[in-house]
This record gives C-alpha cells, sequence and structure tokens, in this order.
C-alpha cells in the first residue's frame, strides 16, 4: 500500500509528464480555455492532496510510525 506522500510524488511527476508534453510553441498557440483545460486531471489530482491537507509532517511521521507497527 503505498503513503500519501507517496500518492502525491505520483501526482506531482504525472502532472510534469504532461506539461513536458507540451512544446511552448503548441503552449502559445492555445486559447485561454485549451490552456484551462490542458494537464485539468493532473492539476486536480495534486491540487486535492494540497486543498484537503493530506501532505503535512504530521500525516507523513504518522504513515511511517503505521507501517512501522506503532499504534
Amino acid at each position: 500500500m503505498k503513503t500519501t506522500y507517496e500518492r502525491f510524488i505520483e501526482a506531482n511527476n504525472a502532472l510534469s509528464k504532461c506539461y513536458e508534453g507540451i512544446s511552448a510553441d503548441n503552449w502559445s498557440k492555445f486559447s485561454q480555455s485549451e490552456q484551462a483545460a490542458a494537464c485539468k486531471v493532473e492539476r486536480e489530482a495534486v491540487s486535492s492532496f494540497l486543498v484537503n491537507n493530506q501532505v503535512t509532517f504530521a500525516n507523513l511521521i504518522k504513515e511511517r510510525l503505521q507501517a512501522a507497527g506503532h499504534k
């Protein structure tokens, strides 16, 4: 089972890869709505971790302790 932090890193990597797939020339040709739609799923995935306050030091420590068998 992956930790919240690992899932957050994966979401960030997916977002980076999505933006890397769009050249600067293509981006400049996009309309505002096309820019807003580009990588929207990936942006929302990263945002949900931040908005829901899932990626905190306290959560990271809690998950590590649970993985080590501490209560």
